[in-house]
């Protein structure tokens, strides 16, 4: 699924925790019900993760430089960088045999 901007990305994830706190409440209701015995305090202010400003980093950087396809093969989002020229732009120049044994007698 390639998402289009950031603000794709972040509401499709915004609705996965949704989703996923609506099919764990049950199972919390079931849990207390079972473990009456032991009572503890939990505030919600525990819950709450702070955040700042620094926090606010664009989702495309924190994707990385790494994608994996469906059949687990790693992609690369940057070109490999190219440390030699490419054999096509080398220019050569073949002496004749005349030339060369001259060089050779001198």
């Amino acid at each position: 699924m390639a998402f289009r901007n950031d603000e794709e990305l972040e509401r499709y994830l915004n609705n996965m925790v949704e989703d996923d706190d609506s099919e764990t409440e049950p199972l919390e209701a079931e849990e207390a019900s079972e473990n009456e015995d032991n009572v503890s305090v939990h505030s919600e202010q525990d819950d709450i993760i702070s955040g700042s400003d620094e926090d606010d980093v664009p989702l495309s950087q924190l994707r990385g430089s790494v994608l994996k396809g469906k059949n687990g093969h790693v992609w690369s989002t940057s070109a490999p960088s190219s440390s030699r020229t490419p054999q096509r732009n080398i220019v050569t120049i073949q002496r004749s045999s005349q030339v060369a044994s001259l060089l050779i007698l001198k």
